[in-house]
């Protein structure tokens, strides 16, 4: 991608190395300026460098502006994912979904990035929505309507909003949007902020079936959809909430014994109180 006008000089990567890893290094390509995904693809192999840990690609809002269809967009940004991971599966690599300010009208920007996060689940890719950083309603894992105070023109965004979106991302980079917590017996998963969580089941040994419960509502499953990343490995997503604790019991056959069990216990208690307010009701 490239940084234009108002944020060329601080482009949100190198702002937010500057600001949170003073002893990491950072680069920018500036060449991609009023480019589609179909460049970025094109080019990949002359923009992306082996030593990068973490590569943010941004490409989109020229797509849209030339009517690049969003299947094709997303597709072109999943296929360049798709080569960095093959290229070095050290790299940890972010496609990041834009902010279109320069949209006609706020439902047809939240039709794109609907989708656009849509096919992304489909193929098991991990995002940052960028869009959620800098619009009306910020931080709330929803699509608002874009904020007009963050951008110089309709299609530029100003430093304030650069600011704000290395604070964002450095979340993601750092860990702080949710942590993963992998033991013998289960998986915790700590969410401070509303998003859709990728789990790639290679990576946790996780048995064919489980249940992923909410910590905080007894007995509540959390619906969950299964798919197939980019590497070929079985994956699944769930929308977490935040401030919520997620668990997955890796021992299925355990966690429904101690889910009956639960309930015969509950069972229990509520049939011992109706006794006791029988013999209550007997003695009077």
């Amino acid at each position: 991608m490239r940084a234009t006008k108002c944020e060329v000089l601080n482009p949100f990567p190198i702002l937010m190395q500057k600001k949170y890893d003073i002893n990491a290094n950072s680069s920018h390509n500036y060449d991609g300026g009023g480019k589609t995904t179909r460049w970025g693809l094109e080019k990949y192999s002359e923009h992306i460098n082996n030593w990068a840990w973490t590569i943010f690609e941004a490409f989109g809002e020229n797509d849209v502006i030339t009517n690049v269809s969003i299947e094709e967009c997303a597709f072109n940004k999943i296929e360049m994912y798709n080569r960095s991971i093959q290229n070095n599966s050290e790299h940890k690599y972010w496609c990041c979904i834009w902010t279109l300010y320069n949209f006609s009208d706020a439902e047809t920007q939240k039709d794109y990035i609907e989708k656009t996060i849509e096919i992304f689940l489909d193929n098991g890719v991990p995002f940052i929505p960028l869009y959620d950083a800098i619009d009306t309603v910020p931080l709330n894992g929803k699509v608002d309507e874009p904020d007009e105070y963050f951008y110089c023109d309709k299609a530029h965004y100003n430093y304030l909003a650069v600011e704000k979106l290395a604070d964002f991302c450095w979340r993601f980079i750092s860990g702080d949007i949710y942590s993963i917590k992998d033991t013998d017996n289960e998986i915790i998963i700590d969410c401070n902020y509303t998003i859709p969580i990728i789990l790639d089941l290679n990576d946790y040994n996780l048995p064919n079936t489980f249940s992923i419960k909410d910590d905080q509502m007894l007995f509540k499953k959390v619906k969950y959809f299964r798919t197939t990343n980019i590497k070929g490995n079985p994956c699944v997503y769930f929308f977490a909430e935040e401030g919520k604790t997620y668990v997955i019991d890796k021992n299925s056959l355990y966690f429904y014994i101690l889910q009956v069990s639960m309930i015969f216990v509950v069972l229990g208690i509520l049939f011992l109180i109706n006794l006791l307010l029988d013999r209550k009701v007997g003695k009077e």
